[in-house]
């Protein structure tokens, strides 16, 4: 089991966020090489483990720095209760040593440190264990 753990001061202020790498995934890749498309390089962010959110979710915009299409569309419901139509696009993550593709759906997300949200839809793939008193989290794939 690949684990990932992460210690952090700031644990209890800003919750369990982790820094991610995106790229696009092997079969976008593929289809920008075949229309003579140059890859763009991957991106790093932060992002905040959120098992409130159903969904994994990128700021809207990001998805242009990949230079990627989306791969559907999807209607969702925000924390609001907003019903909202949102793009989802596959992407290829990397999460220190884990990789592992994902969908993340391109949405609108209030000013914060953080660039994405983590899911319930990925973390239904792992064991997460917060632990408060000792300042640490961990995530086990």
């Amino acid at each position: 089991m690949a684990r990932h753990e992460v210690v952090s001061d700031r644990l209890h202020d800003r919750g369990p966020v982790v820094r991610i790498r995106l790229s696009p995934c092997a079969a976008a890749r593929r289809a920008m090489k075949r229309q003579g498309q140059k890859a763009a390089p991957s991106i790093q962010v932060d992002a905040l483990l959120d098992t409130g959110s159903s969904r994994s979710i990128l700021r809207e915009g990001l998805m242009e720095k990949l230079g990627i299409f989306p791969v559907g569309m999807v209607k969702m419901r925000t924390a609001l209760k907003e019903q909202v139509s949102s793009h989802e696009f596959l992407l290829d993550v990397q999460l220190g040593k884990i990789k592992f593709g994902a969908v993340f759906i391109g949405a609108p997300m209030p000013d914060s440190d953080v660039q994405a949200l983590i899911g319930r839809d990925i973390l239904a793939h792992c064991k997460f264990t917060y632990r408060g008193k000792a300042k640490k989290f961990t995530l086990e794939f």
